[in-house]
């Protein structure tokens, strides 16, 4: 067996979003390295899913609700003995693309409650397990450029919030977990193609007009494909990056490094 597999095999993770493009290609590359894993979407999307694995538990909930999100970890104690190695909070939504001036307080509380709660609930569930298992762990918070960057072509300001909260919390929940072996890291996605994205700028015509000026303004001269956050994850889970915690990297292509 390789250095790789021993690594991987008999551990468990969670991944929230597990249907989406990001996080199925994830769960996908997990499964196959021996990795057993408990997979969080909304219920509708959970069902219409056909990613099935004798080692991957498929649980429908909405993270915006702290008792959904507690049951489907009750079932990871069921199914693991309350196992827990790694987490991947990739699940997310974004807001209109309006001025301030609309913002509405049912928008901001949608958007927190998946970006901000979520996150921060599925790290608190995960956190708990991994403190109790006394083999740290590893938990991978995904935010965006949008939390610390501008965005000229339309504001999404209260997804650009929860985002920025979400590497703030990165950083507070490291410091604290550290002394448990458990590293808290942050990946922050450029433009990548996913159903999200493309429903960021609204229409068709305004969502091509943004992956074009996305392509430009990077210097990889494209935008990402979503198998391309898998590496990056995986990193983080890995023993390659043991001595890193509390970090926030860009996965963009380059596009947070220059400008226009």
């Amino acid at each position: 067996m390789s250095e790789e597999a021993n690594e991987w095999a008999g551990k468990v993770a969670v991944v929230t979003g597990a249907a989406g493009p990001m996080g199925r290609n994830l769960v996908e590359t997990l499964l196959e390295r021996g990795t057993s894993v408990l997979g969080i979407d909304l219920p509708d999307v959970v069902a219409a899913s056909d990613l099935a694995h004798d080692e991957l538990l498929f649980v429908g909930a909405d993270i915006s609700s702290r008792e959904q999100l507690a049951e489907a970890f009750r079932r990871l104690d069921e199914r693991w003995d309350g196992r827990v190695d790694y987490l991947a909070n990739i699940a997310g939504i974004v807001s209109p693309p309006h001025s301030i001036t609309e913002i509405t307080e049912d928008e901001v509380a949608h958007v927190f409650g998946v970006n901000v709660n979520g996150t921060l609930f599925a790290a608190q569930e995960a956190a708990r397990r991994m403190i109790a298992g006394g083999r740290g762990g590893s938990i991978v918070n995904i935010a965006s450029l949008a939390g610390f960057m501008g965005r000229m072509q339309f504001p999404t300001h209260t997804y650009s919030t929860s985002k920025g909260a979400v590497i703030g919390f990165t950083t507070s929940l490291a410091a604290e977990l550290g002394t448990h072996g458990i590293r808290v890291n942050c990946i922050a996605p450029g433009l990548h193609v996913t159903p999200l994205a493309l429903a960021t700028a609204g229409s068709p015509e305004e969502s091509k007009r943004f992956f074009e000026g996305a392509a430009k303004a990077a210097p990889l001269q494209r935008v990402g494909d979503p198998a391309e956050m898998t590496g990056p994850i995986l990193h983080f889970f890995s023993e390659a990056s043991s001595f890193m915690t509390g970090q926030l990297v860009a996965n963009d292509g380059g596009r947070s490094t220059w400008y226009q």
